[in-house]
């Protein structure tokens, strides 16, 4: 489902977009203020995957 107003759009995340959330959950600065451990190379699809639910 898709919500979109005059300036943001809402919508399921795509394939597209793991790299652009690897950078955000990847950083030790921002993840201290998330529910989550810092995402790896080596579950970045497996993390992604979770995120997509």
């Amino acid at each position: 489902m898709n919500f979109t107003t005059e300036r943001l759009t809402i919508r399921p995340f795509e394939e597209g977009d793991l790299m652009d959330l690897f950078e955000i959950h990847s950083d030790e600065e921002t993840v201290q203020y998330l529910l989550n451990d810092p995402w790896t190379e080596e579950n970045k699809v497996e993390q992604f995957k979770k995120a997509d639910r």
